[in-house]
């Protein structure tokens, strides 16, 4: 199965104006078997090492999905993406210790979505959206976590991180594309109040993924679109977007 690839991170203008850098990471990576491993972390703003932890998250995530052997079954996938969960919040908590630090100094949440010949599988923790398309259909594959305010979400790193995991296992023949995005972009491209995607602003991506460009000028194209006027308007957060279409 061959898969069309593009993604892109630019820091929001209210960082920029704080002299802050970009808060947002993200791996991707293909496997040996020829699997996708997509992995995005947005690090609180609120959180002192936010970031650090952002960037530590997906490389562990990375690390670990790249070494086990993937699952045949839907229940097995499960399980999978639990302990993926489980060996972010772990190894952030034992670096926390190391730098004589509280884990929630890392805060950060956490996207990820693994493609393989058979099966679609993601797990979320915390704000941000994982979206499907299947042909013309997009829908939401994941649930966001909130607080009791709407600005408010869960991290990898809480307490009770796993009581708020969402996670989906899907055949492969139902997805032809997927997109993992931050908070950032939720203004613009979800339906906040039915918690949906809104459908005219991934269509348009998908097509241009498809095109013929080459990898690095779709990554350019897809860097300026992040950091328009059209879209600054409408948030000043870090964007991370990673899209993916088969062929």
């Amino acid at each position: 199965m061959t898969w069309h690839l593009v993604a892109a991170s630019v820091t929001g203008e209210a960082h920029l104006k704080q002299e802050k850098g970009n808060e947002d990471f993200f791996c991707l990576a293909s496997r040996l078997d020829g699997s996708l491993l997509l992995i995005v972390a947005d690090g609180a703003g609120s959180a002192s090492c936010g970031a650090e932890g952002a960037e530590l998250a997906t490389t562990v995530a990375l690390e670990f999905l790249s070494e086990v052997d993937l699952p045949t079954t839907e229940d097995a996938w499960q399980m999978l993406l639990l302990e993926t969960a489980q060996y972010v919040h772990n190894t952030l908590e034992a670096h926390a210790t190391t730098r004589e630090k509280n884990i929630k100094d890392f805060a950060c949440t956490l996207l990820l979505g693994v493609l393989t010949p058979s099966w679609v599988a993601a797990v979320q923790v915390g704000d941000g959206a994982i979206v499907g398309m299947n042909d013309e259909t997009i829908t939401r594959l994941t649930r966001a976590a909130h607080g009791e305010y709407a600005s408010e979400t869960v991290f990898v790193t809480s307490q009770d991180y796993l009581e708020h995991c969402s996670f989906t296992v899907v055949s492969s023949e139902t997805i032809t594309g997927l997109v993992l995005l931050t908070d950032g972009l939720e203004p613009v491209a979800m339906n906040l109040q039915a918690d949906e995607p809104f459908a005219p602003f991934f269509n348009p991506l998908f097509r241009f993924v498809r095109n013929e460009k080459g990898a690095y000028e779709k990554s350019q194209a897809l860097s300026e679109f992040l950091e328009s006027e059209r879209i600054n308007k409408r948030t000043h957060d870090d964007k991370t977007l990673v899209l993916v279409v088969r062929s």
